[in-house]
């Protein structure tokens, strides 16, 4: 196993080879589809996947940032969890032009970028937030295990305001789909 210095290493080599893509045309332009490597704690058991680079994320160089960050952020102090302890990142670290969906050939150059970051944290479980994600996932793990599941809000919770907005949002977007790696014993 790598000791935490040599995998800090490889993580900011990995990150100045996510900066200096070219591998799909149009993409990684400053400010525009600018690129922005995944984020947090290396040491994570978890780690969490979206489907590509959200426009207010370019700046912060932060996936889930503002936005669909926001929930999440929500999601978490729920569960009692600081952000900055988990790893996030996206099946395409770039984001879109006009915020398009990604184009497969798209999801496909940053797989191995995908599949580098999670090599180097190693989390227990892997969370895929979207149909890409768990594509991409899937297609790099492929025995590892699929749960599908909605997400339900919990019943008791305080404003009934804050659950309708969760479940709109969540009814609106795709399924959240759980994937974990096989590389761990759990």
């Amino acid at each position: 196993m790598t000791n935490d210095k040599s995998r800090s290493a490889l993580k900011i080599l990995l990150n100045a080879d996510i900066k200096a893509c070219r591998r799909c045309e149009g993409m990684n332009e400053n400010g525009v589809t600018q690129s922005a490597p995944g984020w947090g704690n290396l040491d994570s058991p978890v780690a969490i996947v979206g489907q590509s680079l959200c426009e207010q994320c370019m700046a912060p160089q932060e996936p889930f940032y503002e936005g669909s960050g926001s929930l999440l952020e929500a999601a978490f102090k729920l569960a009692d969890c600081d952000k900055q302890d988990l790893f996030l990142t996206n099946a395409v670290h770039c984001h879109p032009g006009g915020n398009r969906k990604s184009l497969v050939v798209e999801i496909a150059n940053c797989s191995s970028y995908l599949y580098r970051e999670l090599e180097i944290v190693r989390p227990r479980l892997v969370l895929a937030l979207g149909e890409d994600a768990a594509r991409a996932l899937l297609f790099l793990y492929p025995t590892a295990r699929k749960v599908l599941s909605r997400f339900e809000p919990p019943k008791n919770l305080a404003r009934r305001r804050c659950r309708t907005s969760i479940s709109r949002s969540i009814r609106h977007g795709s399924n959240v789909n759980t994937t974990a790696p096989s590389k761990r014993s759990t």
